[in-house]
C-alpha cells in the first residue's frame, strides 16, 4: 500500500511540474466592491440627496463575480464570466467595474496591454498605457503565496488607491484586468474593487489564446475621439 502511494505521489508530483513548465494556466478570482466602500454605502442608505442614493443602492445590491485569467508564457487574457450582469432590481455595478465586456490581452514580449471594446455596435482593440509601478520590500503570505507589495507611482483614484500583492513564486507579469507588468502573478489587487485569487489550474498543454491583430490597435486618445463622435456623452473608459 506505501508503495502504490508513492508511486500516486510521484506522478502526481511530475505531473504538476511539467504542467508548470508549460507555463500556462487558468486563473479565476473573485472580484468584490472594496469592503470599505461597502460599509459607507450602508451607514448613508437613508442619505436625502437622491443620486447619492441611487449610487448607495447600487453599491449595497452589488453582488460578487468571478473573472478569468488564461496565460501562456507570451500571452494573457482576461474576461468576465457571463452571468450576474444583473444584481436584484439594478445593474451589478461589480460585473461592470470587473470588466463588464470588455476583453483583456497583455503581450509578455512587447510588454504592451490591450483592451477589446465597443463603441455602440463597433468593436474597437485600445492600446492601454502600463500602470507604472513601485515595489515595496513589504512581504506577507497569501492563500499560500509569498506576496511582495506593489502601488502605482501615478495614483488617479485618491480616495481609493491602489494596493497590489504579487507573487514570484509564478514569475509571470500577468493579472486581472489592466493589473500587469509586474515581476510576478496578481494574488490580490484592491482599489475601489478588489481582486482575489480564488484558484489555478496548470495545463500539460498550451491553453489556447485566440490573440487578436495587435497591429490594428489604436490609442486610447484615438478611441476616446472615436467615442465622443460616435455617442456624445459615451464613457470611454
Amino acid at each position: 500500500m506505501r508503495f502504490i502511494l508513492s508511486v500516486i505521489l510521484i506522478a502526481t508530483g511530475f505531473l504538476l511540474t511539467n504542467a508548470q513548465q508549460t507555463k500556462s494556466a487558468t486563473v479565476t478570482y473573485t472580484v468584490s466592491i472594496n469592503p470599505d466602500i461597502k460599509k459607507a454605502a450602508s451607514i448613508n442608505s437613508l442619505e436625502d440627496d437622491e443620486s447619492k442614493l441611487m449610487a448607495n443602492n447600487f453599491i449595497n445590491q452589488a453582488l460578487d463575480v468571478e473573472s478569468t485569467l488564461m496565460f501562456t508564457k507570451n500571452h494573457s487574457f482576461y474576461y468576465v464570466e457571463p452571468g450576474l450582469e444583473q444584481s436584484f432590481t439594478v445593474p451589478n455595478i461589480t460585473h461592470i467595474f470587473a470588466g463588464g465586456k470588455k476583453q483583456f490581452y497583455f503581450d509578455k514580449e512587447k510588454l504592451k496591454l490591450y483592451k477589446q471594446t465597443s463603441i455602440l455596435n463597433d468593436n474597437y482593440l485600445v492600446n492601454i498605457d502600463l500602470n507604472d509601478w513601485q515595489i515595496w520590500p513589504e512581504t506577507k503570505t497569501i492563500n499560500g503565496y509569498h506576496c511582495q507589495k506593489a502601488t502605482k507611482k501615478v495614483e488617479k483614484n485618491k480616495k481609493y488607491p491602489s494596493e497590489v500583492w504579487f507573487s514570484t513564486d509564478i514569475k509571470m507579469p500577468y493579472g486581472p484586468s489592466q493589473y500587469s507588468g509586474l515581476p510576478g502573478l496578481v494574488v490580490v489587487a484592491k482599489s475601489a474593487m478588489q481582486f482575489e485569487l480564488k484558484s489555478i489550474t496548470w495545463h500539460e498543454e498550451p491553453v489556447l489564446i485566440d490573440t487578436p491583430d495587435f497591429t490594428k490597435a489604436i490609442s486610447e486618445d484615438e478611441f476616446k475621439q472615436l467615442a465622443l463622435k460616435a455617442a456624445p456623452g459615451f464613457p470611454s473608459n
